[in-house]
């Protein structure tokens, strides 16, 4: 068999980790008792397929070369020896928290003999319905143990290693495409794949999950241990999430992260230590959660989180290597050939000691041997409210490493023989005067990890974090640096939405800025950078169909569902400004969340798109007054004081006149006329105006967004409708609105691919703020004479 060239990433089937990844918080700890099964094939003389059927036990059948990793025979003891590996890693890697049984009477059949199955291998791989024939090769697997003892033993889960070379490498060329590739599988996969009697058979009989893999990896002339796809697979057992695209095969958190590529180091032979994420998993690590500006010295094995918000946050640790990067023995040393030659180096270097037992290495000191290099691994989680199959998926992965070099290559494809970029490599770690880091940053004298570096710390949406960590000092075991937390730190919370609705509550806290937002089925109070939750909802809060408003000490909560909306009084209670609801009143419609309003005791409630009509919930007897129906929108206004509306798509007061939006245009009028006042602008849609000062000519004008000629724009007029100069800006803007500074208006525009720009009243972009990507709200309030309070779904600008 000759192939030509071999990927470094790992590709699996379809076959993926199915389950919820991140609601435990770490896996349980204890020993786990995995049913060994050995199974074999028919003979045959395949060439698509790797070997013969059969165990390997006289010679390399169906092999290039003799290989020294995973050496010959591959009987029983082999195979025994490779379980005594599982157990040595895991054990390391969670401190003791997990230990895997090697009792002998878990290696079936318990003689010399494997269980053979009564097809050849080819069948097992056929890619047009290899689900089916997988599931097939799990079930007649079980089933041939089931038949030779009646039952299977109580057990954590089953690895079936069969006859053979897993397809699990992405080869060019390949010239046995129908090797079997490993797999893990659980019910949900059986219960697919498998008729109802033989997914009740196995189940029945105590089989439920498991992996499927080969007796070994060895080819293309190279040694490639099986270890590294053991360990991957039984992480999957254990409950740890891949950290590759599973769909796509590409990689996530490349040679760094233990369920990716990290898993085949030095050829397979030592998985690398698991990542600080999954360590955290695993139980081997506590995080050390940062909230403040402080000195800090990170030593191997620890863990610093510092959080971005709610569900965002940096996971941060120092990482050792043997001193030498092990792969580079390979190339600077003739006498060295393969990765056991690069133990038997280190061994004698004193750094290292290890155990080989019937051709597997089973015992290693140091999972970490592979790494290039000693330093800081950053890595940036984003944990979603809900997890899929593919839960690290190259669209939005949940885990990225932060790369130091400044790229963002793990997983990239460059169409290049040389991947160690697309995987991971030197540069993405951080230690001392590393020129790629140098090279990214001309401007900087130092190792600087900020807003404005690159890398940078702001978070996913490129919100500004006020994270900065400088004067990094690196010591053989350890780093030591300086994290400054700025306010931003505290002030982005992904998922919390605070709206146009939500403004201050002085019963709660005497701070101007303090805001009520939603998130999942709670109510949380923002006030001083923190989170508390004060109310639980019977449902999931969605956006735009949820509004809160103040009254008094109280929150107006306005909710509509499919075809109804509920309207709640929530009065607070206790010293943590607990809300409890008081009063409920249901409508039999939705309600225009975008032109509530209260004044008095009057909450305005405007139906949505004519679908019933407009009232008046009268708060102080909590009755309702009907004032109509339409089919367009109302909107309120307040006239001598009192609550009134009109029937437009947007209207505002100023001077004592009402601007609304008809037709092509809008117009203006004092509220006492009865004459039909004039239309402007008439080739102008209207989707949202706001009537200012502008020019000082003692006219008010109007910022509005609008359509013109099919094109969506920015756009101000006069205020008998002439376009200012310089006016419309054609962009796509969804949300507009006006602050203050300096007595000068300055105009915000909503862009909701994932920025607010900012105006002046001559058209000059001042400046661009990021933002979150389809915002729902986007609430502002001027604080002072020179700045405003800003709020774009959960972030705070």
């Amino acid at each position: 068999m000759k192939k030509y060239f071999l990927f470094a990433w790992i590709l699996f089937s379809s076959v993926t980790l199915g389950a919820a990844l991140l609601t435990e918080k770490t896996i349980e700890p204890g020993t786990r008792r995995y049913l060994v099964l050995r199974v074999e094939f028919q003979e045959d003389d395949h060439s698509v397929t790797t070997g013969n059927g059969r165990f390997m036990i006289n010679e390399w059948t169906g092999h290039d070369t003799a290989y020294v990793v995973d050496a010959l025979p591959h009987d029983r003891s082999y195979f025994h020896s490779h379980l005594k590996f599982i157990d040595h890693y895991w054990t390391e890697a969670s401190n003791g928290r997990i230990r895997i049984d090697t009792d002998d009477a878990l290696l079936l059949p318990a003689e010399e003999d494997p269980y053979i199955l009564d097809r050849k291998m080819r069948y097992y791989s056929d890619p047009d319905s290899i689900d089916h024939r997988l599931a097939a090769l799990v079930y007649e697997s079980v089933n041939a143990a089931i038949e030779a003892s009646g039952s299977l033993a109580a057990n954590d889960g089953v690895i079936i290693y069969h006859a053979g070379v897993g397809q699990d490498f992405n080869i060019d060329l390949d010239d046995s495409p129908f090797d079997i590739p490993s797999f893990y599988f659980d019910e949900n996969y059986l219960s697919e794949y498998l008729s109802a009697d033989e997914f009740n058979r196995l189940v029945s009989s105590g089989c439920s999950k498991g992996i499927v893999l080969p007796e070994t990896q060895n080819q293309l002339q190279q040694n490639i241990a099986l270890n590294g796809t053991e360990i991957l697979m039984t992480g999957m057992l254990l409950g740890l999430p891949p950290l590759y695209d599973t769909e796509f095969g590409r990689s996530g958190a490349g040679i760094f992260g233990l369920m990716d590529q990290g898993s085949n180091r030095a050829g397979g032979l030592c998985p690398v230590k698991p990542s600080a994420f999954e360590r955290c998993l695993l139980g081997s690590a506590d995080p050390v959660e940062i909230t403040r500006s402080q000195r800090l010295r990170i030593l191997r094995d620890e863990v610093y989180k510092i959080p971005l918000s709610s569900n965002e946050y940096f996971l941060i640790e120092f990482r050792k290597n043997t001193g030498f990067w092990a792969d580079s023995l390979l190339w600077s040393r003739n006498n060295i050939r393969n990765h056991l030659d690069v133990l038997s180096a280190l061994d004698s270097l004193g750094v290292l000691d290890y155990t080989l037992e019937n051709g597997v290495l089973t015992h290693i000191s140091d999972h970490d041997m592979s790494l290039p290099t000693s330093g800081l691994l950053i890595w940036h989680i984003v944990e979603p409210e809900t997890f899929g199959e593919n839960p690290n998926r190259q669209s939005s992965p949940f885990l990225n490493l932060v790369e130091a070099d400044g790229g963002d290559d793990i997983g990239k494809f460059y169409n290049t023989l040389d991947p160690s970029v697309n995987n991971g490599w030197k540069w993405d770690m951080w230690f001392k005067n590393n020129p790629a880091f140098s090279d990214n940053n001309p401007y900087l004298y130092r190792m600087q990890f900020n807003d404005e570096s690159h890398p940078d710390t702001r978070s996913v949406n490129d919100l500004p974090s006020g994270i900065a960590i400088q004067n990094f000092y690196f010591y053989a075991d350890s780093v030591v640096l300086e994290l400054e937390m700025d306010t931003p730190a505290r002030k982005n919370f992904y998922g919390t939405v605070f709206d146009e609705f939500t403004t201050a509550l002085p019963a709660v806290s005497p701070s101007a800025r303090t805001l009520i937002g939603y998130r999942d089925s709670s109510l949380y109070l923002y006030d001083d950078g923190e989170l508390t939750k004060i109310y639980g909802h019977d449902a999931p809060y969605q956006k735009e169909k949820t509004a809160l408003l103040s009254y008094g000490n109280s929150i107006i909560q306005v909710v509509n569902g499919n075809t109804v909306a509920t309207i709640s009084r929530l009065d607070y209670s206790g010293p943590g400004g607990t809300l409890h609801e008081v009063n409920v009143k249901v409508l039999s419609h939705s309600i225009d969340t975008d032109h509530l309003a209260i004044h008095g005791d009057s909450l305005f409630l405007p139906p949505a798109g004519g679908t019933g009509p407009a009232s008046i919930l009268h708060l102080s007897t909590w009755t309702v007054t009907e004032l109509g129906s339409s089919s367009g929108s109302f909107i309120p206004y307040i006239r001598d004081g009192q609550l009134d509306h009109i029937e437009a798509s947007d209207a505002a007061m100023m001077n004592g006149m009402l601007v609304y939006t008809e037709g092509g245009g809008y117009r203006y009028a004092m509220i006492s006329t009865t004459t039909n006042p004039v239309i402007y602008a008439e080739d102008f849609h209207f989707r949202e105006l706001i009537p200012l000062h502008m020019d000082n000519d003692g006219y008010f004008d109007i910022i509005a967004l609008t359509d013109h000629n099919g094109r969506p724009a920015l756009s101000a007029f006069s205020h008998n409708g002439y376009l200012l100069d310089n006016f419309p800006v054609y962009k796509d803007y969804q949300k507009l609105r006006v602050y203050y500074s300096g007595g000068n208006p300055q105009i915000l525009a909503y862009d909701p691919s994932g920025a607010i720009d900012a105006y002046s009243v001559s058209a000059e972009l001042l400046y661009s703020l990021s933002a979150p990507v389809n915002a729902a709200s986007l609430f502002m309030e001027q604080v002072s004479a020179d700045s405003a309070w800003l709020v774009a779904d959960g972030s705070i600008l």
